[in-house]
């Protein structure tokens, strides 16, 4: 990497975290948890779609699912609740790394096709306000990063970039969806796609070395 950007997105799922919705029950709950991975992500993709793009809500979710599961939503939804409060980063020296590119000039912004669970529980839980310069989810977009307007525009990006005063040019975006890696390149923004839960402190590491005068290399084998 050599080129220098003015904006660094973050992909969450999948980049940032491999933290799972009621992923405690894999040992507390298996078989519900099982049964929610069959009913909800593998038969209910429209369901996932619609709760990304901001057209359904966490209670009216798993209100459809509710019964199929065998447990009442207010179980499922404390349950939720409880499990986006304790995600966690995929490396825990992915802080330290972000703090280190903020201060070199770089805004590092979160970029994530996300449910309302994420605002409203994961960002306050770990303090995510604080460690970003600003978040952006489509659930609050009402797109995904992938969407774009009659005009062609993006759904997700556009209002953030103009808002700024940015070029896409001048933005990378991290992210382990090939279907999305391809979407916004074609809005001008550059893209580098890892695999699923792999690669991302070194990746933010040579982000750091192209835009610091003199990184270090401890900061990421702390």
């Amino acid at each position: 990497m050599r080129k220098r950007y003015k904006t660094l997105f973050l992909d969450w799922d999948g980049t940032l975290s491999v933290s799972r919705f009621w992923e405690h029950w894999q040992f507390d709950r298996p078989q519900e948890y099982g049964l929610i991975q069959e009913r909800l992500f593998r038969a209910r993709p429209d369901i996932i779609v619609s709760w990304m793009r901001g057209q359904m809500t966490s209670e009216e979710c798993v209100n459809l699912i509710s019964h199929d599961i065998g447990l009442s939503r207010d179980f499922l939804l404390t349950e939720l609740e409880q499990s986006c409060r304790m995600m966690r980063f995929v490396d825990p020296g992915v802080a330290r790394l972000i703090a280190e590119i903020r201060k070199c000039g770089l805004k590092v912004v979160i970029a994530t096709d996300n449910m309302d669970t994420f605002p409203r529980w994961t960002v306050p839980a770990l303090n995510l306000n604080e460690l970003f310069d600003d978040i952006l989810d489509s659930h609050t977009l009402g797109g995904l990063k992938k969407d774009t307007t009659a005009d062609g525009e993006s759904v997700f990006f556009a209002g953030y970039i103009q808002q700024n005063n940015i070029e896409p040019k001048g933005c990378l975006l991290i992210d382990d969806s090939v279907g999305t890696a391809a979407a916004v390149q074609s809005f001008g923004i550059d893209v580098i796609r890892l695999e699923t839960g792999e690669g991302l402190a070194g990746t933010l590491f040579d982000v750091l070395q192209v835009h610091s005068v003199e990184p270090k290399r401890e900061i990421v084998d702390k």
